[in-house]
């Protein structure tokens, strides 16, 4: 026992072995300056414990403690620990446990302990070393903590637990470089503050690799490898900035989930094998931005699912999911990248969803469901390229423009327009089916106006349907390998125009129903099959005017 009065006591290789007694104590200091050397202590309820001054504790270890192996009161300026061993007698033992001052630990290991160290203020300092076997939390930081540094440590639970919590504060800074922690609940919690995490890894945990609380100001993690074992969440967060660069997420329930908080940010980096969402994004998160992510699920799930927020995805490879990417509400920016292999949709927009934008993707199913479907706002495809499914693009609500691209090797229906759409335009589109089906179809509704300039239809059953609507304007463009050309119910207004051809095998080259207005036909060309059969117009109602055009290989013009 060194007193209050000592100015500095030093051990050096010397035993200390007590009893087993849960209330005694390897070394007790008061205060001054503590050194020990080589020092080895076992058998005791505390291995060190110092009140005030300094302790310096080089080599040497802490065995078969109960309580404590060393405890560092909050009068201490510093304590250094350079190659000590710790080890405990399992639950209800701490490693190390300060109440204040700069806690340095260097190639430190500590095992078989409940809790691996725990410190409750001042500075946390952790250069390579273990804690190893813990059951409870491998390293703990308390909310008067001003900062935390791992590097290069080992962290290794038994299976339940949690890695490195810190309760934290405003302005605590939690860092770990390289630092790979495994087999416990929860990898990594950080309640306030801010948490900054690169290299290093989280592994076979159960619950979360890495939890960011609703007071945390900003989370980023760089590097970071965090392998789940088929269930859990990767990155969980309520709160603050979260940033993920070049992060690999894999064998998780769910990669990132992020329910508030300012921003998400994900460049580089993937989510492979998860069972049911890749990226998800909570209502309460403003704004949410991927970048050259890859998302590769296990043949279920969604790929990237958003409440709400603005959604931006640049260059981000979906595939093996059942729906690609769904948002809700918000908004949602997709510029190139793909979403592949999906059994469900593509892209779903809620009816909550202001606009969607969608620039050089690719989407490409496996011969069934939908490219994208869209519940409402406003949707631009610019130079999309949809494949292999039964429905390219289907869009119940709002307005749709479709810019270039394609959509080809449908089953079912290229575009299919709902009755509550306003506007729908395509231009400069190639619409490619298998021989059957619609290239375009539009239900019966009152206030439609749909426009088709340059585009090119084939290979399906009818090229363009329109059961009910305002208008239907087509400029330009071509039909051809179809059986029917084009087909009106409904409306005021049927326009085809400016060297428009149509080649049909069937029945009609175009049908006007008995429920439109007028028809108007300009420079049009129409060509059947040749073979005597077909008629090139065929008008059951309203007023139709041609003008100028051609008619040919009909049986009637």
């Amino acid at each position: 026992m060194v007193g209050d009065g000592v100015k500095s006591a030093t051990l050096m290789d010397v035993t200390i072995t007590g009893k087993d007694s849960g209330d005694s104590y390897g070394v007790y200091a008061r205060g001054g300056k503590v050194t020990l050397n080589m020092v080895t202590i076992s058998k005791v309820g505390v291995g060190v414990r110092v009140e005030k001054g300094v302790l310096i504790m080089n080599q040497g270890s802490v065995k078969g403690f109960t309580g404590t192996g060393v405890m560092v009161g909050d009068g201490v300026e510093s304590a250094s620990l350079m190659g000590t061993t710790i080890t405990g007698k399992g639950s209800g033992s701490t490693g190390v446990y300060a109440r204040g001052g700069n806690v340095t630990l260097n190639m430190v290991n500590i095992s078989q302990v409940e809790m691996g160290v725990e410190v409750e203020k001042g500075v946390l300092i952790m250069n390579q070393g273990s804690v190893k076997g813990f059951t409870g939390t491998g390293v703990m930081v308390g909310e008067g903590v001003e900062s935390a540094e791992l590097t290069r440590v080992m962290i290794t639970g038994g299976g339940s637990g949690t890695g490195v919590y810190a309760r934290g504060a405003e302005g605590m800074v939690m860092r770990l470089e390289g630092v790979t922690i495994s087999r416990v609940g929860t990898g990594v919690e950080v309640e306030k503050g801010t948490l900054i995490m690169n290299q290093g890894s989280v592994k076979g945990f159960t619950e979360y690799g890495v939890m960011v609380g609703e007071g945390v100001e900003s989370a980023s993690l760089t590097g970071t490898t965090i392998t789940g074992e088929g269930s859990g969440t990767g990155v969980y967060a309520v709160g603050g900035n979260v940033t993920l660069n070049m992060v690999n997420i894999l064998k998780v329930q769910t990669g990132v989930r992020v329910m508030g908080g300012k921003s998400l940010t994900i460049t580089g980096g993937s989510v492979k094998g998860f069972t049911e969402y890749g990226v998800m994004v909570g209502e309460g998160v403003e704004s949410a931005s991927l970048m050259g992510t890859t998302i590769t699920g296990k043949g279920s799930g969604y790929g990237i699912h958003a409440v709400g927020g603005n959604v931006t995805l640049s260059e981000v490879e979906i595939s093996k999911v059942a729906m690609g990417v769904e948002v809700e509400k918000g908004t949602l920016i997709m510029n190139q990248g793909s979403v592949t292999d999906f059994a469900g949709t593509g892209v779903s927009v809620g009816s909550g969803v202001r606009s969607a934008s969608l620039m050089g993707a690719k989407i490409m199913g496996d011969g069934k469901g939908t490219g994208v479907m869209m519940m409402g706002g406003d949707v631009m495809l610019n130079m999309v390229n949809i494949l292999k499914v039964k429905t390219g693009v289907r869009v119940e609500k709002g307005m749709l423009k479709i810019l270039e691209g394609s959509v080809t090797e449908f089953t079912g229906t290229g575009v299919m327009v709902g009755s509550e759409v306003k506007s729908a335009s395509l231009m400069g589109t190639t619409i490619t089916g298998d021989g059957k089906g619609t290239g375009v179809y539009a239900e019966r509704g009152t206030n439609l106006t749909m426009m088709l300039e340059n585009v090119t239809i084939s290979g399906v059953g009818t090229g363009v349907r329109m059961m009910g609507g305002k208008s239907l304007t087509i400029t330009g463009g071509s039909i051809k390998e179809v059986q029917t050309g084009i087909v009106m119910m409904k409306g005021e207004s049927l326009m085809i125009r400016e060297n428009s051809t149509i080649n049909f095998m069937g029945e009609y080259g175009v049908y006007v129903g008995n429920g439109v207005t007028k028809a108007d036909l300009v420079r049009v060309m129409i060509e059947g099959n040749g073979k005597g059969t077909g008629t090139g117009i065929y008008a059951v109602g309203g007023n139709v005017m041609v003008s100028g055009g051609e008619i040919k290989r009909c049986k009637w013009g």
